[in-house]
């Protein structure tokens, strides 16, 4: 069964941003076929989330939402079904409208995925708040 963590960073700045961002995608972490960019080109996701902020006039504040979800290296999962499942999370209605970038990760044990959402809806310039996941 699947970890979900929270990863709570200073991350007011969009250099913070920048570098989660490329993190995640790193050649040495994953593979083309395991990254995913929702309302966001995975290849310009940086340039997508500023744009979208500049757009709303929410440049200031919390920059990114980042949480990991993880599988024991007992489940024996494969990455594909990982990222697969990642998919099917965000296809959630919570996430409607935000950009995501996320990709699996196969240099642990581990399989893991990361997911860095942009703090302003795409559709509604609303910013992320979420207290608990709806029922």
């Amino acid at each position: 069964m699947a970890a979900i963590e929270f990863i709570n960073r200073k991350n007011k700045s969009k250099q913070s941003m920048k570098r989660v961002l490329k993190y995640i995608v790193q050649e040495s972490k994953t593979e083309e076929h395991l990254i995913f960019g929702m309302y966001c080109n995975k290849d310009t996701a940086y340039e997508d989330f500023v744009q979208v902020k500049q757009l709303f006039g929410k440049e200031d504040g919390r920059q990114y939402i980042h949480f990991v979800q993880s599988f024991s290296p007992d489940e024996n999962i494969s990455p594909e079904l990982a990222n697969e499942i990642a998919r099917r999370l965000i296809s959630h209605p919570m996430f409607e409208g935000f950009q995501i970038l996320m990709a699996t990760h196969t240099d642990t044990p581990h399989i893991h995925t990361h997911f860095v959402i942009n703090t302003v809806n795409a559709q509604t310039g609303l910013k992320w708040h979420k207290c608990a996941l709806p029922a």
